[in-house]
């Protein structure tokens, strides 16, 4: 038995720690998409944090201050960060990938043997999940890929709650403790939406298997409840920053929250991965995913998957049954804007918070993972054979019709389906070139799967040890442009540019988010279609998150995943509409005094932006501006306005008579002023806390230039003192006349309380576990 295990399993992880091994060695770093356009600055100022001796809850290099602990997809709090703090930053950053590539196979192993399932047909299952085109999709996405993994776990730890009940006290315990520990991992994960989706899987494996009378309650809500006791700081930050985060307090339209749904057509890739482009500049499949790139890039699950899933026999059986539910109900809920019933359902209170429906494929992934299983459980016991004969057969015959219409009738490919308006373009040639040869490559995997199941008949150790060694090869040969790396030197290195921003300068990037404007992406001056070669340019430009990696503020520098405070988000929202006289006013007005830009800013902007430098770079020239008239970090206004709204106040503060010195906007329903002001002085700066001096004239507003966030408390002269939202974004504290001790701060009493509830969580953990 420990050969036959050695050899299903030994030769998989050879083939996944090789493919990882740039990663593992520390040379490379994965680029692609979201890891470094969301997440990498976010880990980066949690590192440096952490360094210090301290967990971040706000991200003080961002907007003002955005929140960081409270934002769940920062993945502050989950185990693997404490690699950042004995490992280089790159090297800890990745591991957080190859980690869950590596343990994926485990996780599902193990819930495909709670479901009863044989060893060797368990890790055939647990490869097929871990080398589907769903999971190495998760590779771009830092907040996605532990929830992926974890959640086969967390079924395995449920369905033996049930298992160990009457096996003694201490099993019992262990259960539950295994089962609570998963579930604080998936919380911790990243992503509460597939933390929701994973305990869907379990509690419907639960009732699959048990019925709702032999159902664990008790056990299950212990393990919940414990889970989420170990888990209390995320969720009490988060919902401390939730009301009046975007998401929270106006949430996604839904067209945008049914941005990534599943497209019927696509059902192509199932059978061609990136069937509709490659992860690059020469993807064009926009038009099938709503206008965007997909959330993932491919979903197809390899030749060997299809023919396990397609020669599965009717669900008799209760753990097919649930498989096939788990993909009926994923295909369902990932169609979402092609499917008006789950519009209907997304707008239901509370879960109008949830936006992307394709992450319902966990749903799809998991039951088609545990199909594979199954089917080659029941190859193994000779009752499959002649429909998996069948499904071989049919893919046969599918890969080679399209083989040769792709090689000798491509003018019946539907121009709908291709790119371009026509089938004559140069893209449109490459694309059907690739479509052959991948079906040919296709025949020739066929061929050598049959070879393997004619020649490891009677020894099905060997058949499924090299069943797996093709399959899991091939995939990763295949969907290697979902991994791609590049050289860590190119991205630590200091851009020339960053001479030019002062380590105290607030920064905006003009081309980020194109708050200045349409940005075009210069792809013929780039040596090849590698996205590469736009991250090079970005970290060469400066953009934020490289200005980040040196320890420079930038505003309006908004996170993708909506838990950004709101004020934020709108102010933002409002510079993008903007002339640039008005943009570069509600700059300055916001404190920041340095503008990088693609282009030369319109004329009539005049002397209220200096031109310090410009400088060539892979797509052009970027413009680096010093704003005149940008306000200090701190500052006493006498007069007041009170506007009405948002709109109002941006009025107001892009007019010709504002002067940001002297006025601030606060929201309706106080008092006007027009008094002479005062002057205010920063005595202490920290990432989360500020204490100023202020010597008033008059009554007034004292204007600190950062992000307005429910999580701030404020007091004058030691006495608690209200926060208001000042000039639509930033935080204000009204003053009377006279001389004030100010100090805001973040609060962090609900973290440390939250911290001691997540220690004694601990604790009843380990007591449940030793003595239930």
């Amino acid at each position: 038995m420990k050969r036959a295990a050695a050899a299903y399993v030994v030769p998989v992880m050879a083939i996944l720690l090789w493919s990882m091994a740039p990663l593992i060695r520390g040379s490379e770093t994965l680029y692609l998409r979201d890891v470094f356009n969301t997440h990498l600055e976010k880990k980066w100022v949690q590192a440096e944090a952490m360094k210090q001796g301290r967990m971040p809850l706000v991200d003080q290099l961002r907007d003002g201050g955005q929140p960081h602990l409270g934002n769940p997809n920062t993945v502050a709090l989950y185990p693997d960060n404490l690699l950042f703090l004995v490992s280089p930053f790159f090297w800890a950053f990745n591991a957080h990938f190859w980690l869950h590539l590596l343990i994926a196979p485990f996780t599902f192993f193990w819930m495909c043997r709670a479901w009863g399932l044989r060893r060797d047909a368990s890790w055939v299952a647990g490869v097929c999940y871990a080398t589907s085109g769903f999971f190495l999709s998760t590779m771009n996405l830092y907040n996605l890929i532990g929830g992926v993994t974890w959640a086969p776990a967390l079924v395995a730890g449920f369905l033996q709650l049930q298992g160990d009940r009457g096996e003694g006290d201490r099993r019992r315990g262990r259960a539950i403790a295994i089962a609570a520990l998963v579930w604080t991992l998936l919380l911790l994960a990243g992503d509460p939406m597939t933390s929701l989706i994973a305990l869907g899987l379990a509690g419907s494996a639960l009732l699959f298997r048990f019925g709702w009378r032999r159902l664990p309650w008790g056990s299950s809500v212990v393990a919940l409840a414990l889970g989420t006791l170990v888990a209390a700081p995320q969720v009490v930050e988060f919902l401390r920053i939730l009301p009046l985060s975007f998401r929270g307090h106006q949430g996604y339209s839904t067209s945008a929250a049914m941005a990534a749904s599943w497209n019927p057509i696509t059902v192509a890739d199932w059978f061609i991965p990136f069937a509709f482009g490659q992860p690059d500049l020469t993807f064009w499949g926009q038009r099938f995913f709503g206008g965007d790139p997909p959330l993932f890039y491919t979903l197809y699950p390899g030749l060997l998957a299809l023919i396990l899933v397609f020669s599965s026999r009717r669900p008799l059986s209760l753990r097919t049954r649930w498989a096939w539910g788990m993909v009926g109900v994923g295909l369902f809920l990932s169609l979402g804007a092609h499917n008006p019933l789950v519009g209907w359902l997304l707008a239901v209170p509370g879960l109008d918070l949830l936006r992307l429906p394709i992450k319902f494929w966990l749903l799809v992934a998991v039951g088609s993972g545990l199909l594979c299983g199954v089917s080659y459980q029941k190859l193994l016991e000779g009752s499959s054979t002649r429909r998996l004969i069948v499904s071989w057969a049919v893919l046969v015959a599918v890969y080679g019709f399209a083989w040769v219409v792709l090689s000798f009738w491509p003018q019946l490919v539907p121009d709908s389906l291709q790119p371009g308006s026509s089938g004559s373009n140069e893209l449109a040639d490459f694309e059907r070139l690739r479509w052959a040869g991948l079906c040919f490559l296709a025949l020739v995997s066929l061929a050598v799967y049959a070879l393997i199941w004619r020649l490891g008949r009677h020894r099905s150790a060997m058949m499924g040890a090299l069943l797996l060694t093709v399959h899991s090869a091939s995939q990763l040969f295949l969907l290697r442009p979902m991994l791609p790396t590049d050289e860590i030197e190119v991205y630590s290195s200091p851009p020339e540019i960053l001479a030019e921003i002062p380590e105290e300068a607030i920064v905006t990037h003009g081309k980020s988010n194109r708050l200045f404007g349409p940005v075009d992406v210069p792809v013929g001056l780039y040596p090849d279609p590698s996205l590469k070669w736009l991250e090079r340019q970005i970290f060469r430009e400066l953009y934020p998150v490289a200005g980040s990696l040196a320890g420079r503020r930038y505003d309006f520098s908004i996170s993708a995943e909506g838990l950004d405070s709101f004020l934020t988000r709108a102010t933002a929202q409002s510079l993008i509409m903007l002339p640039d006289l008005d943009r570069v006013r509600l700059l300055a007005a916001s404190g920041v005094d340095r503008l990088l830009l693609g282009r030369e800013l319109d004329a009539e902007v005049g002397n209220e932006a200096e031109l310090v430098s410009r400088r060539e770079t892979i797509g052009g020239e970027i413009w680096v501006y010093r704003l005149t008239n940008s306000v200090d970090e701190a500052l006493f206004a006498g007069q007041v306005l009170r506007a009405p709204h948002l709109n109002a106040a941006l009025s107001w503060i892009t007019s010709e008579a504002f002067d940001p010195n002297k006025t601030a906007v606060l929201p309706d329903g106080g008092e006007i002023l027009d008094g002479p002001g005062g002057e205010a002085t920063v005595l202490e700066s920290g990432p989360e806390s500020m204490t100023v001096q202020v010597e008033a004239h008059s009554a007034g507003v004292l204007v600190i230039q950062r992000a307005f966030l429910p999580i701030y408390k404020a007091r004058a002269n030691g006495t608690p003192a209200p926060i208001v939202a000042a000039n639509m974004h930033r935080i204000g504290v009204e003053l009377p006349a006279g001389s004030h001790r100010v100090e805001i701060w973040v609060d962090r009493r609900p973290f440390l309380i939250s911290g001691l509830a997540s220690l004694v969580g601990i604790v009843f953990m380990s007591l449940v576990a030793w003595r239930y």
